[in-house]
């Protein structure tokens, strides 16, 4: 089943669309899946299906900047309308990186006023994005702790890693407070949408590693929140953004570096924040268990997660020895560079889809199985 649900991956138009399952019976049945489509439903219970017609090419700068800010005042506009029963604020995430800066930028243009990043301390020493929200204008901005969680009782692990990835969201378990009953800006895949080197550009939403942003999405049922990826705004007209990147009208916003995303920076600074403050070095936010072992995994949790977690690997392990060998072979590069020794040519996006047969691979198992039990409790009352 998992296989079939990550076939989105390889794009909108190639992805399967019948997911074979097991009904309360014990009969096969298939379950319709419709990604990137147009869904009404009438009073009669009538049901359409449409293709959601892609975005037009940007013809330049100039286009794609007009388009963004009106479509996401709409969209604000529309998560505030009087006539939804639950209204929506707005709240962005910021920090030293070109993506979520560029998010902040956006947001405080169409009338936000809330920031938040994570305290400069540990991983973020060198990444809140305070400054930069105080050279925006924004008067209400929040840090806190990415490591906070860990001093949590309620395991908010599981949220995160039973939707199938391996943990990418949890430090932002700190905002929940912030982002409940907002849509929250996030530079989701930034890395790919504006990086002017892109070499998997498409009109298919078909992105390596596209399951970085899916810790969100049982979590932000539970809180209560919209996550707004605002880099993937016009991404099935992704070749016209990596055209203008590398146009001659965005020269003075081109680094000529690896870490070089001239339409954000051109955003951001447009806004009055110094070229220097940010887009320096690439540092991204959250982390991954995918490549760690049992006691790193045990580390980077709350203790009482780490406990449970422990005794299920205990009850459920397996020797998986052939899958390991192979597993190791195509990533012992990666642990290399984990205890000190550079190793160039570590392609991490690439080898993030080989399964993990350690300690890893019952990440999700054992959170798919405490969110079971947390359903049936509310289905029971």
């Amino acid at each position: 089943m998992r296989r079939s649900f990550n076939s989105v991956t390889k794009g909108i138009e190639r992805y399967n669309p019948h997911i074979h399952v097991v009904d309360r019976n014990g009969k096969d049945d298939n379950v319709d899946v419709y990604y990137f489509r147009h869904i009404t439903i009438d009073k009669n219970n009538r049901c359409e299906i449409s293709k959601i017609k892609k975005v037009s090419p940007f013809t330049d700068f100039g286009d794609y900047y007009k388009r963004l800010i009106d479509d996401m005042r709409s969209l604000y506009s529309n998560a505030q309308d009087s006539n939804r029963k639950y209204r929506y604020g707005v709240v962005t995430m910021i920090s030293k990186g070109y993506d979520a800066s560029c998010c902040a930028t956006v947001v405080k243009e169409i009338g936000g006023n809330t920031a938040l990043t994570f305290s400069a301390i540990g991983k973020y020493a060198e990444d809140s994005g305070v400054d930069i929200a105080n050279r925006l204008g924004y008067q209400n901005i929040i840090e806190k702790d990415a490591d906070a969680y860990k001093s949590r009782i309620d395991m908010p692990e599981i949220k995160y890693l039973c939707s199938g990835n391996l943990g990418g969201g949890i430090s932002f378990a700190v905002f929940e407070e912030e982002y409940e009953g907002n849509l929250v800006f996030q530079g989701e895949r930034g890395d790919s949408i504006y990086d002017r080197y892109s070499k998997h550009r498409n009109d298919e939403f078909h992105i390596i590693n596209m399951q970085s942003g899916l810790s969100e999405s049982e979590h932000r049922l539970w809180i209560g929140y919209i996550p707004v990826p605002m880099p993937l705004y016009g991404a099935s007209a992704w070749p016209s953004l990596y055209d203008i990147a590398n146009s001659d009208q965005m020269s003075e916003w081109q680094m000529n570096n690896i870490y070089d995303r001239p339409i954000p920076r051109r955003i951001v600074e447009s806004a009055g924040v110094p070229r220097e403050w940010f887009g320096v070095q690439k540092r991204g936010a959250g982390f991954s268990y995918h490549f760690d072992w049992m006691k790193r995994i045990v580390s980077r949790m709350s203790p009482k997660s780490g406990n449970d977690f422990s005794a299920y690997v205990k009850k459920h392990r397996k020797p998986y020895i052939i899958q390991k060998i192979r597993f190791f072979m195509k990533t012992y590069k990666v642990y290399l560079n984990r205890i000190g020794l550079k190793i160039k040519s570590v392609d991490i996006e690439q080898l993030s889809s080989t399964p993990n047969p350690m300690a890893a691979r019952y990440l999700i198992p054992w959170a798919g199985e405490h969110i079971l039990k947390e359903y049936r409790q509310i289905l029971e009352r």
